[in-house]
Order: C-alpha cells, then sequence, then structure tokens
C-alpha cells in the first residue's frame, strides 16, 4: 500500500473511533449501546426517552438537518441505518434538547428537559361596570390573578378562564389563549328582577322613576314590570282618589300595594235667615239635617261619591233633596221656605 493511501486509512480509523466523543450535546441525557441480535447487520435501533411524556422526537441525516428523516413522540423507537444521526426533543414550555450519535450498535438515549422561563406577554380586561371583580385563571397555566377592571398585568403566554363580577351585575366569564398582546372587554349586564305593583283600585295610573331608568316607567294596575336593583320613586292614582308615592329599595322580585283613599264631596246646606223663627230660643237645636236617614252635625257635610238624599226637619216640617255627589267636587243646597198663591 501507498503511504498517502495509508495516512488516509488511519486517519479515517482515528475518526470513526473519535466521533461519538466529540459529538455535542445540548442537554442533559445519557446514552447506552446494547446489541440487538434480531435487527439486520445495517441497521440498529434506536431509542429516545424523555423526562416529559409525549415531547416532541425529530430525528435528522447527520448531512441533512433541515427536514427530519422520522418524528414521533418520547418515548419513540426506530431502525434506523447505521450512521450518523442528530435528534432534537422538545415539549411546549421546556428548553429544546439536542444530541448528535453514530448509531452503530442498538442506542438508547435518556433526554432531560429542562423548563423554559415562560414567555410574558400584556393581558388587559376592561369592563363596563368600573372596580368589577377581576379572576384570571390559568387552564394550561399554573395560578390565579385576582384584581379590579380595569387590570393589566404581564402573564406567561397559555390559556386562561377570565371571569368578572360586580354587585348588582350577572357575572360573565371568558376563555382566551393568550399567544401576544392582548386586551379583553367585558360588557356586564345588569342583574334584574320583577316589581309588581298592585292598587285596590282597579287600572290605577302607575308612574315609576329612578334607578337606571331614563325617564319614566308607565302602566296600570297590576303592572308588573323588571327592573334592575335600586332606588325608585313609585306614584298610583285613580280618578276619585287621592294619588300616593312611595320610595322602594328594590334588590329582589318584589311587590308593593297601594290602597287609594278616596276623594269626597263636600256639601254646604244653606239655610236662609228669611226663614228662621226668631222668636225661639236655640234654633240650631230645633233643625236637624239627615244624610240617607243619619243624622249628622253642623251645616258642612263631607260626603263619599255617590247618591245621598239630604233631609232636613224642623218641628212638624221637612224638606229632602236627593244629590248624586262626585269625588273632589263641592255643592251647595239651600232650602227655600216660602208660599205659592194658586186662584182658585
Amino acid at each position: 500500500m501507498k503511504k498517502p493511501t495509508k495516512i488516509l486509512f488511519i486517519l479515517f480509523v482515528l475518526f470513526i473511533i473519535a466521533f461519538p466523543v466529540l459529538a455535542q450535546r445540548s442537554g442533559s441525557l445519557t446514552g447506552s449501546g446494547s446489541s440487538n441480535s434480531g435487527a439486520p447487520e445495517s441497521k440498529a435501533t434506536l431509542t429516545v426517552k424523555c423526562n416529559v411524556r409525549n415531547a416532541q422526537v425529530e430525528i435528522f441525516d447527520a448531512y441533512n438537518k433541515n427536514r427530519p428523516q422520522l418524528s414521533g413522540t418520547a418515548p419513540f423507537s426506530a431502525q434506523l441505518e447505521k450512521g450518523f444521526y442528530s435528534i432534537k426533543v422538545y415539549a411546549q414550555g421546556y428548553e429544546v434538547q439536542q444530541q448528535s450519535v453514530n448509531l452503530n450498535n442498538s442506542t438508547t438515549l435518556n433526554f432531560r428537559l429542562d423548563q423554559a422561563a415562560p414567555v410574558k406577554a400584556s393581558l388587559t380586561v376592561k369592563s363596563n361596570t368600573r372596580n368589577a371583580r377581576v379572576v384570571i385563571t390559568g387552564i394550561d397555566v399554573n395560578g390565579q390573578v385576582i384584581g379590579s377592571a380595569p387590570y393589566s398585568s404581564q402573564i406567561p403566554l397559555g390559556r386562561y378562564s377570565i371571569t368578572v363580577s360586580a354587585a348588582g351585575y350577572t357575572p360573565l366569564t371568558k376563555e382566551i389563549n393568550l399567544t401576544g398582546n392582548r386586551t379583553v372587554n367585558f360588557n356586564l349586564d345588569a342583574e334584574t328582577y320583577n316589581l309588581t305593583i298592585t292598587s285596590n283600585v282597579e287600572s290605577a295610573r302607575v308612574f315609576i322613576k329612578g334607578g337606571d331608568i331614563n325617564g319614566q316607567i308607565t302602566g296600570q294596575t297590576d303592572l308588573t314590570t323588571t327592573l334592575p336593583p335600586g332606588t325608585y320613586r313609585i306614584k298610583v292614582n285613580a280618578p276619585g282618589y287621592f294619588a300616593e308615592e312611595k320610595t322602594v329599595q328594590f334588590s329582589r322580585t318584589s311587590s308593593v300595594n297601594f290602597q287609594l283613599r278616596q276623594r269626597s264631596g263636600r256639601l254646604e246646606v244653606i239655610i236662609p235667615n228669611d226663614i228662621l223663627n226668631y222668636t225661639l230660643n236655640n234654633l240650631e237645636n230645633r233643625i236637624k239635617i239627615y244624610d240617607n236617614g243619619t243624622e249628622v252635625d253642623g251645616t258642612s257635610l263631607t260626603l263619599s261619591p255617590g247618591q245621598h238624599t239630604i233631609r232636613i226637619t224642623s218641628g212638624g216640617f221637612a224638606r229632602q233633596q236627593t244629590i248624586n255627589v262626585r269625588a273632589g267636587e263641592s255643592y251647595r243646597l239651600e232650602l227655600n221656605f216660602g208660599f205659592t198663591l194658586i186662584k182658585q
């Protein structure tokens, strides 16, 4: 053998022996070789294990590292042609590990991935209700954050459940996948309850103001309406009745009853002086006034709406008149005592 050829042969043998020792390791791992009598002589079994189950495994030909020759999840095993390979193992949230190997015999590689420092992004939570309570819970990220809207913080990328709540409002929950800076808006709906207005007068008019009402709500008894919690002013009226108002602190389904007082009519009984007998003493006790058969005191009467028969008696004389009284109206009833001359 010529001298140059011998030198090349010796260099090749030394390269084969030294390559496994010089192979670069970028992670914490160990390799062990074992013979596999069942495998063809031109092939060997490569097994890849990892402390992170289902970590991604990619095997590259040592001379083509742009596209993996094989891929799978740990633990991974395959029969490969003997030769040089580069193995890449990675998982979400862990640092990537790589190992080069000269596969001469069946070999097992054990990878131990180290957790990577979490990549963070800005999450901002806003609400239509100021100081609403914000609870951010990691779905595949550990931890929980509690604050008040508007809330902003740097948190690790990942999936989160965000719940925003406030007194008097229905809580709202959203799930997000945080992959970069993000703002999440919450529009809480005010909780509502039924408020029923009843009255002793059928179809009395109802007026409701206050709370978050823009203007007023109107209707007739019995009225049921849906309102958010708050302080409301309720007025009920009806023809012939005095209006009534109430202030209500409303925080749950409630019923408010109104007992309207009927308006009265006024009647003034007039007895002219020219028909009185002033020769008698104590005249006021000699004249009696009756309302529907019941004696009343004085000549100023308060009468309920409806029909009334007013009877005036004095000594051997009596006069009566039937009148129809309307609520809130005033009347005068004047007694006439005269003579009618009829020619025979």
